[in-house]
């Protein structure tokens, strides 16, 4: 296997790689929302460039009789793209009298500016699923073609939220899509839920997550004004992943070492019409 991550070639020793990249997948983990609803697949192999996007449609509804003769109506693939999986990053470095203090004198080195870019790829990987990239053909659950969408209403009003919500469930219902269901949200309209649902002794968040059966999220990847629910599954949206979040050696330079945090992922969405965005004119 290639040495392309460039480890031999680290002035880390073995254990100090390994703290390192315990420091990037511990704070990955804490920051990602995607991952925690959607479907992984992977990851392929770095060298894995370019995946298939299949659109699904057809006849959904299973057939049932006792013979197995009727016509049952298949479930077809009537478009397939191909997208390149684009690589995300961020870099660092390490500063040649830290390496020498570490050596000499037993200091652990510092993980800050590691984890500080595995914080930023996790952000740019949410960036991606949501609202995808259009300088490089992607397409994210906020900006897909074939979803639906809702105006939001002003959720510092009780009882608003949980309204929106339950007319979202019944739109994407109405289409089909069962659940379990998954709402994010952005920070800001994450804290509106937090406050007391009419006369009850209930929190609005309370009552929403008793619908949402896949989880109530908050991402600052989405627009401060919106939020979405999405029938999750497979079926409908998956993650596809080259290479999970890693540490590569760059180079030595002026004596200082460089770094860098990569992952190489792709969002797949098969049905948009699983996806129901609320949202309003500006952020």
């Amino acid at each position: 296997m290639s040495d392309f991550l460039n480890r031999q070639s680290s002035p880390l020793s073995d254990e100090q790689w390994k703290t390192f990249e315990s420091a990037i997948v511990s704070t990955a983990r804490q920051q990602l929302v995607g991952r925690r609803f959607i479907p992984v697949v992977g990851p392929l192999g770095a060298g894995v460039q370019h995946i298939n996007i299949d659109a699904l449609s057809g006849e959904f509804e299973a057939s049932m009789d006792l013979e197995g003769e009727m016509e049952a109506g298949a479930i077809i693939q009537t478009r397939r793209s191909y997208k390149n999986i684009p690589i995300l990053y961020k870099d660092f470095k390490i500063h040649w009298r830290d390496i020498e203090a570490a050596e000499s004198s037993g200091i652990p080195l510092d993980t800050a500016s590691a984890a500080a870019c595995a914080y930023s790829v996790a952000l740019a990987e949410d960036s991606l699923i949501f609202n995808g990239k259009a300088e490089l053909g992607i397409s994210g659950i906020f900006t897909v073609q074939g979803k639906t969408s809702l105006s939001i209403s002003d959720w510092n009003e009780t009882g608003t939220a949980y309204d929106d919500v339950v007319n979202a469930i019944e739109v994407l219902s109405l289409k089909g899509f069962y659940g379990p269901y998954a709402m994010v949200t952005s920070p800001k309209m994450f804290a509106a839920l937090n406050k007391v649902y009419k006369d009850t002794p209930y929190l609005e968040l309370d009552r929403i997550k008793n619908l949402m059966t896949a989880g109530v999220f908050q991402s600052p990847a989405i627009c401060s004004n919106s939020a979405v629910i999405i029938s999750t599954g497979a079926q409908n949206i998956d993650l596809v992943i080259a290479m999970d979040l890693n540490l590569a050696f760059l180079e030595t330079a002026k004596m200082n070492h460089a770094f860098r945090v990569l992952e190489m992922v792709m969002p797949r969405i098969k049905r948009p019409d699983a996806i129901c965005t609320l949202e309003k004119n500006g952020c």
